[in-house]
């Protein structure tokens, strides 16, 4: 999260970026905040439409998922 964005960059542990990933954003109860998908260079931006507890999933092809969380802390500017 920096200045209020949230920017996502998927990669495999390799470090091959991650394209056409579906990324969903949900909240602290679950609900779907947003969706989208990474681009050709595994990036996925946003502006978060809370700034609360929220957790990123991301969905590939094959059935892999992978979860990241964010704490209200992390929209804590500095």
């Amino acid at each position: 999260v920096e200045k209020g964005k949230v920017y996502v960059e998927a990669l495999t542990q390799d470090g091959t970026k991650i394209k056409n990933a579906k990324l969903v954003v949900v909240d602290k109860a679950g609900k779907k905040l947003l969706e989208g998908m990474t681009d050709a260079e595994g990036k996925f931006n946003f502006d978060p439409p809370v700034k609360d507890e929220m957790t990123i999933v991301m969905v590939i092809d094959d059935g892999h998922k992978a979860e990241f969380k964010l704490n209200v802390e992390d929209f804590i500017e500095n």
